[in-house]
């Protein structure tokens, strides 16, 4: 997902437990997340990350809200509590905003300004990671 000023990356390699096929457990996912941001004074940090598809669903579905009605926020943290980001839009325009927890410092990122197009290719992208990756089972049995 990206904005003017600010790229966040998020790269899903696997299942963490591929041998499971229901519950919770398998449906977590590992990957890295990336941000950059800022221009005059930039900022970068990749980092590990564990997702959950439930959470993932739910902010492709929040994003396709946004691209429909272009207006509302989404949503994407993971239960690590180490990844937040949060789209904004009111009339196709608005922000992305965050944090990233690494070795336990909080990185924020505030306001990051975007469009519908932003968000519309950031839907594509998640459309792509559902597609390899999607939710195993019942997944919170």
């Amino acid at each position: 997902m990206r904005g003017d000023g600010g790229r966040l990356v998020l790269r899903i390699s696997a299942y963490t437990w591929p041998e499971m096929t229901d519950g919770m457990d398998a449906n977590f996912l590992s990957g890295e997340v990336e941000l950059r941001v800022g221009v005059s004074a930039p900022f970068h940090v990749k980092m590990p990350v564990k997702l959950h598809t439930e959470d993932l669903a739910r902010f492709q579905g929040e994003l396709e809200r946004l691209d429909r009605e272009l207006a509302g926020q989404a949503v994407l943290s993971n239960v690590d509590s180490d990844l937040q980001t949060t789209v904004t839009l009111a009339s196709g325009k608005g922000t992305i905003s965050g944090l990233v927890r690494e070795s336990g410092t909080a990185l924020r990122f505030k306001e990051v300004p975007v469009d519908q197009t932003y968000v519309r290719e950031a839907l594509q992208d998640f459309r792509a990671i559902s597609a390899a990756f999607p939710i195993r089972g019942r997944p919170w049995d």
